[in-house]
């Protein structure tokens, strides 16, 4: 997944890991265990931890520590937090539009706020 989403343009980085995330999401047999474990990570601080681990610290901490930015861990769980929020929101609670929006229209609007995550600058105030 690293590859696919760090290949290419780095200011389109977060479209990259927008559609990849999407992707993923839209496809029933993928979504189930993410969903699964989104679900328990709700109620259970074990898989509360699990999700954590496996989203934050094995799969987007790698991307932005390849990026090379500052505030990495920090760029880590905002984007991490971008991705379970959609996980939630369209698959779990399935809140609609969202739920039943085209693939392509997500994906153009969390990408620019994955991109500034990812690489862009995270407020004006110092700190």
């Amino acid at each position: 997944m690293i590859p696919l989403v760090l290949g290419g343009d780095r200011r389109h980085v977060g479209e990259r890991l927008a559609r990849f995330v999407v992707t993923i999401l839209d496809d029933e047999q993928a979504r189930r265990p993410l969903t699964g474990l989104v679900r328990a990570a709700a109620s259970e601080p074990e898989a509360a931890l699990m999700v954590r681990d496996l989203v934050s610290r094995e799969i987007i901490a790698r991307i932005v520590e390849q990026l090379d930015v500052d505030d990495a861990e920090l760029r880590a769980n905002l984007v991490a937090s971008q991705i379970v929020g959609l996980v939630m929101a369209r698959h779990v609670v399935a809140m609609h539009p969202l739920a039943d929006a085209p693939a392509e229209r997500v994906v153009a609007a969390i990408a620019p706020t994955l991109q500034r995550y990812l690489s862009g600058p995270l407020s004006d105030a110092a700190g």
